[in-house]
This record gives C-alpha cells, sequence and structure tokens, in this order.
C-alpha cells in the first residue's frame, strides 16, 4: 500500500512539473502546459503548502482587461485564475512572495489570479 501511494504522489508531482493538464471547465479541460516555468512552479508551491488548486482559467484568446481595452496576460497564457480553500491565507502569503500580478476576487468567483507581469495588486468586489 505505502509503494501505491508513493507511486501516486510522484505521478501527481510529474503532472504539475511538466505543466499537465488541470481543472475543468464547462468547455473541457483548461490547459496548463503554455504557463511560463514560474507560474507553474508558483502553482506547485501554493499546492504544497496550502492543498489542492482549482484552476479556473490560463489562456483565453483575445482577453482584455476590463475598463481599459488592454491586453490581458491570459490573452498570452501568462496568467492564472485559481480557486482554493483558505483563500485569505493564501493571497497573503502570495502578497508576500510573489513579484508578479496579484489580485483577488470577491463575489460570486471568489478567485486568486496570478501573473508573470510586473508587480501589481488588486481586490476586486466582483469577477473580473
Amino acid at each position: 500500500m505505502e509503494n501505491m501511494r508513493k507511486l501516486i504522489m510522484t505521478l501527481m508531482l510529474a503532472f504539475v512539473i511538466t505543466g499537465g493538464t488541470v481543472g475543468a471547465s464547462r468547455a473541457g479541460r483548461i490547459p496548463t502546459g503554455c504557463l511560463p516555468s514560474v507560474l507553474k512552479q508558483r502553482l506547485a508551491e501554493i499546492r504544497r503548502k496550502f492543498g489542492p488548486v482549482t484552476i479556473i482559467s490560463t489562456i483565453r484568446r483575445g482577453a482584455r482587461i476590463a475598463g481599459t481595452g488592454r491586453r490581458s496576460k491570459h490573452a498570452d497564457c501568462r496568467a492564472v485564475d485559481f480557486k482554493i480553500r483558505n483563500r485569505m491565507k493564501v493571497w497573503r502569503w502570495l502578497n508576500r512572495v510573489h513579484k508578479g500580478g496579484l489580485g483577488l476576487y470577491h463575489g460570486p468567483c471568489k478567485h486568486i489570479h496570478i501573473d508573470n507581469g510586473h508587480r501589481a495588486r488588486w481586490n476586486r468586489g466582483y469577477c473580473g
């Protein structure tokens, strides 16, 4: 039984490191292989420290930042939105350690956004 547990843990780690596909959406599986290594590593860190992550968005071709019309990091798969238990605890930790963009969304979506752009922080009471 212990050998099976070790095999499963090894396969799960390999899946994360190689940028496998995780999470689900109405349209099917959400790709993570396109994410830059810094975001894959950050997600792996979050999983190790806080537990399972549900990816809700990575690449969205043509995505624009609401209210600005500027191109979103999601358009180039340079951002990831995810849900996790203890969201506020995770957000506070990321606020200290993550050097790129970090957003906290409330309302019905309740997710965290991270990207590999410049250091930016936002806290929105709506889904965006």
